[in-house]
């Protein structure tokens, strides 16, 4: 099986899960900026992508958040189009926190895409508003909310997201089999 993993600072979650599914004889590739060079890293094939461009200045600040997830969404696909002449992936595995994975579908119909939801949260269960003392102002809420309506255009596809748990391995590697087998 091919597998993509995406991760603005792989190997990230994915340290023990990219290695674990090299030795069960799985082609692993991962799409990450945090390194200078292609390289290989315990059998996992890692693979640049280069970010297009930087954040605009005098964004409106409820947009700053939206924009860089975008440009880095970009970046990645402007990455796949490029590995697609050698590679295409039957499962995607990616942290959609950083934007990545938002245009995948479009480079790969056919993949799986598992989306480890970190920080998915609602509106009463942001990190912002775990203490009762600072309230959150309208304003964050709804900045909260449109990082919220933007994770729903590339959560649409996720597949069993929830029930991987990364970091726990052969519990991960039960559930990969169980999802994307």
């Amino acid at each position: 099986m091919n597998i993509l993993l995406i991760h603005q600072n792989f190997p990230g979650q994915y340290n023990q899960l990219g290695p674990a599914l090299v030795a069960r004889g799985n082609r692993v590739l991962a799409l990450t900026p945090n390194v200078k060079n292609s390289i290989q890293w315990q059998g996992v094939e890692v693979v640049l992508y280069r970010m297009n461009r930087g954040s605009s200045k005098n964004i409106h600040r409820w947009l700053g958040d939206l924009e860089s997830k975008i440009i880095r969404a970009e970046s990645c696909f402007d990455a796949a189009v490029k590995i697609r002449q050698f590679f295409t992936p039957d499962v995607i595995l990616a942290h959609p926190g950083w934007g990545e994975p938002m245009f995948l579908q479009d480079v790969w119909p056919k993949a799986r895409i598992g989306l480890y939801c970190e920080w998915y949260r609602e509106e009463c269960q942001s990190a912002d508003c775990f203490d009762p003392e600072f309230p959150v102002t309208k304003q964050a809420a709804a900045a909260s909310q449109s990082q919220r309506s933007a994770a729903c255009r590339y959560g649409k596809r996720r597949d069993h997201a929830d029930k991987i748990s990364i970091g726990k391995l052969p519990k991960d590697l039960a559930r990969f089999d169980q999802c994307y087998s």
